[in-house]
């Protein structure tokens, strides 16, 4: 999260994605705040937060428990819903992150773009509602680390959740193929520099033409 593309941090680029996102929100009246929930512990985080003006939270849970971290957050910010945004998704769009929140503030109480891929692997949204929330924590007692992962693949369990409420599937009806833009190896991010350098490039010569 704290390799660079470009200029800035892939957390910048998912933060400030969210921030975006969060001011397009506000003018259709629906409130929202964009918050780094961090493991308790991460001084390395910490620090970086505060040196890049990033606004964090770092609630008392197990590094690897997320399902706890979110929980505990969302009860901290006093906020009624989730929309989960991770780092290694740096080239998630702001449209997409609002797209969620209004399919989960019509009728949802989980909303994903992963349980079908229509779009990039790398620009993963989950979203769901406070109920929502406590419904994963006691459900899912093992993984706690891919808190909607098991969800998004198994339809035995989305067919336990909607007994109670209902998800929704963000789906991208311009998808063709599907690629990997997420940042996990090496590899991965030498390659999303040298796209973003290539765009760079390609914005300079349009630039210049002009």
């Amino acid at each position: 999260m704290f390799e660079k593309i470009g200029e800035k941090p892939l957390l910048r680029w998912s933060y400030d994605s969210a921030v975006a996102a969060e001011r397009h929100l506000r003018t259709k009246n629906i409130q929202s705040i964009t918050r780094v929930l961090g493991p308790k512990d991460d001084t390395k985080l910490q620090m970086f937060c505060e040196s890049e003006l990033i606004s964090a939270i770092f609630p008392d849970a197990p590094e690897n428990d997320l399902l706890t971290r979110y929980l505990k957050g969302t009860l901290e910010m006093g906020c009624d819903a989730l929309v989960r945004i991770t780092a290694d998704c740096w080239q998630t769009h702001p449209q997409m992150i609002c797209e969620v929140v209004e399919m989960l503030l019509k009728d949802c109480d989980y909303v994903s773009n992963t349980m079908q891929r229509t779009f990039l692997e790398g620009l993963d949204l989950q979203a769901c509602t406070l109920k929502a929330l406590r419904w994963f924590d006691e459900h899912q007692s093992e993984d706690r680390e891919h808190p909607f992962m098991h969800f998004d693949q198994n339809k035995v369990i989305r067919d336990g959740f909607e007994k109670k409420m209902k998800y929704g599937h963000l789906f991208n009806p311009q998808a063709h193929s599907v690629i990997k833009t997420s940042i996990d190896i090496p590899q991965d991010l030498e390659k999303a520099r040298t796209i973003y350098d290539e765009g760079q490039k390609s914005r300079q010569i349009l630039d210049r033409a002009q």
